[in-house]
């Protein structure tokens, strides 16, 4: 339950392609990780994409 204190989650979403069968099952896990949309974009930054 959130409340006043709990910051808004990003609900991001995963694209898997693979031939290993159980490699979507773990990167499915990667979805489960509450972000705030500032994690997110820190995230994305420190991967080498820019901002608009």
């Amino acid at each position: 339950m959130k409340n006043a204190t709990t910051p808004p989650t990003v609900n991001s979403k995963v694209a898997v392609g693979t031939t290993k069968a159980q490699r979507p099952a773990d990167c499915c896990k990667g979805s489960e990780l509450p972000l705030t949309r500032q994690e997110w974009y820190e995230i994305y930054r420190a991967a080498g994409n820019k901002l608009p």
